[in-house]
């Protein structure tokens, strides 16, 4: 029983020194860095073009499905089914607005 315990201890204490070892060595292994301004700049400065160009695009598109909705007379349809008690239809209006 005591043979276990010192086993256990001396394979904690090893464990305990490598990482340790594992974390000292991650932290000798940092060089200096030396950053220019350029490279700091947030994401929106360094892409403003790209973001700028995609919202007019979504812009375009969102204009030009609607014009051609209106140029070939969209048609909004409803339809009302009336039910009785039963479940059963009694009867079904369908009726075009257009848009």
């Amino acid at each position: 029983m005591k043979s276990q315990l010192v086993r256990q201890t001396i394979r904690y204490f090893v464990f305990a020194f490598l990482l340790f070892l594992l974390g000292s060595s991650m932290g000798l292994a940092q060089d200096k860095i030396n950053l220019e301004k350029e490279e700091v700049m947030s994401w929106l400065e360094r892409n403003w073009m790209w973001v700028v160009g995609g919202i007019v695009l979504l812009f375009i598109i969102a204009l030009s499905g609607r014009r051609n909705r209106r140029m070939v007379g969209g048609k909004r349809k409803t339809t009302t089914v009336v039910k009785d008690a039963d479940g059963k239809t009694k009867s079904v209006t369908t009726t075009e607005e257009p848009i």
